[in-house]
């Protein structure tokens, strides 16, 4: 039976290789003329959302994991041209607002012991 719980296992490591192996795949791709990967670069937020989603898994990064996340999905908003940086600052402000109240949730929630 496998060990489900890998101790030397780091997800942003294998994130991080399995995104290089996909660059060079789309570099291979676009060189041979299988694909134009000018058209597909503006996805390039995704990576960051990934990454993002990766950190928060972990415990110890899901504060750095959510931002990298919002902020791989605000400029992919931007690139895609669906929510310009002009029109989008106010998300920055629901972000702090939502930042405070899920570290005012957390810390009570990780307070009450039944004390």
């Amino acid at each position: 039976m496998a060990d489900e719980s890998r101790p030397g296992v780091e997800p942003e490591r294998v994130v991080f290789g399995a995104g290089l192996m996909l660059l060079g795949l789309a570099l291979l791709a676009d060189r041979t003329g299988w694909v134009d990967l000018v058209s597909y670069w503006r996805l390039w937020p995704l990576l960051l959302v990934a990454l993002g989603v990766v950190k928060m898994a972990r415990k110890k990064g899901r504060g750095e994991g959510a931002w990298l996340a919002f902020l791989g999905l605000l400029l992919l908003g931007q690139s895609l041209h669906v929510l310009p940086f002009s029109q989008s600052w106010p998300l920055f402000i629901i972000w702090a607002g939502a930042s405070v109240t899920w570290t005012a949730l957390r810390g009570r929630r990780e307070g009450s012991d039944g004390r």
